[in-house]
């Protein structure tokens, strides 16, 4: 269901501060045709945008909006047929009712999708689902015949995989609060953020590595050679001179757009989205280079020194197939785990992909972060 909050947050995003009762229209409209907040904000804009010249929205305007781009969506009419709904679970075959008037009856499935191959195998990591076709497990994947088989090798491996006493520390950095985040869900304003901060961190240690001057805003114009930061953007090869580049400054310089000449560069290797840092004279719009730095190189750091063998085992997901929720390649690996134990257990997402078919298609009953949360519980 919309939430008020959310919806406030979407526009705030935008720059816009919506009074109660505008918050409350916005909210109704949410609520009546089962829009969600940020497909609603986005609709709203490009409305604006094309009738109301960007006009902030209003009771009165959002009546006229509603009007006009909601007119032919038909309200989804409640199941008069029965008010609960039916969650399935891997875990046991019984179906779990949920009494709630704010669900629809959900979609009945084909008489072919319906059936569930049998399967004694015990689905531990599957999520609530409207059907049980939903988790159904997988043909192929049950029928393959390369389980356990090494696909590629580097170096000389150990004879066999056994865990050990070896005994390590764990060190966590950059411990972040993830209680205010949710998951799969990222603003454009929060990823441009998060690139931003990459960019500005990166083209410190530029400067730092390569024992440059710091860095000032493109405003700065001179005939003496200064030292600036920005990175480059997408160029067409064909038309754009080797020579010439256009960069976008960072926070110093308000991310102006500003033309960057590099034929007075010896060597130079650039690519679209790179950060630089340069030395050279800027007159008027263009910057002409005297050299150019992009290498942040770390020290490569000092072998690990450890008294006796250490096991590590990395998995990549998503960890199971685009056609179930079932979940089986996770189950085989903890199988794996609990058969040779090793030292270091390092999964790397997606956990739970938020792409899949089944679960773009609605079927899940529960929410991701209730989904991944049990998962990384088990």
């Amino acid at each position: 269901m919309p939430d008020i909050e959310e919806l406030l947050s979407q526009f705030s995003t935008l720059g816009i501060e919506l009074d109660d009762g505008t918050a409350a229209a916005c909210l109704d409209i949410c609520c009546r045709y089962s829009v969600d907040e940020e497909a609603f904000v986005n609709a709203w804009i490009a409305y604006s945008v094309s009738n109301l010249n960007g006009a902030n929205p209003t009771v009165e305007n959002l009546a006229d909006f509603e009007r006009k781009e909601f007119a032919a969506v038909k309200t989804p009419k409640r199941s008069t047929v029965s008010s609960n709904v039916q969650v399935f679970s891997s875990s046991n075959s019984k179906k779990a009712p949920v009494y709630s008037s704010e669900f629809s009856t959900p979609p009945r499935s084909s008489a072919s999708s319906a059936r569930t191959p049998a399967s004694s195998k015990k689905l531990n990591f599957s999520p609530l689902v409207y059907t049980p076709e939903v988790f159904s497990p997988s043909e192929k994947f049950n029928s393959r015949k390369n389980r356990g088989q090494v696909v590629s090798s580097f170096g000389k491996p150990p004879l066999e995989f056994r865990a050990n006493n070896c005994e390590f520390e764990l060190t966590t950095y950059n411990v972040i609060d993830a209680s205010k985040w949710k998951f799969f869900y990222d603003t454009l304003l929060t990823i441009s953020d998060a690139v931003q901060d990459r960019f500005e961190r990166l083209a410190a240690d530029i400067v730092k590595t390569n024992k440059l001057n710091e860095p000032i805003p493109f405003k700065d114009c001179g005939l003496e050679p200064r030292t600036f930061q920005g990175s480059v953007l997408p160029y067409d090869k064909a038309k754009t001179s080797s020579n010439a580049v256009e960069i976008v400054g960072l926070e110093d310089s308000n991310y102006e757009i500003i033309s960057l000449d590099l034929s007075e560069v010896e060597e130079f290797a650039i690519f679209p989205g790179q950060v630089i840092v340069f030395e050279g004279v800027l007159v008027g719009k263009t910057i002409t280079a005297r050299k150019c730095f992009s290498s942040a190189a770390k020290p490569v750091a000092s072998p690990p020194s450890l008294k006796s063998h250490c096991q590590i085992l990395v998995a990549a997901g998503p960890f199971t197939l685009s056609d179930t929720l079932s979940y089986e390649p996770l189950d085989d690996l903890i199988a794996h785990v609990l058969q040779h134990p090793p030292n270091i257990l390092v999964l790397v997402g997606p956990l739970v992909d938020a792409n899949h078919p089944k679960i773009a298609q609605g079927q899940i009953a529960e929410t991701f972060s209730d989904f991944y949360s049990t998962m990384v519980k088990k």
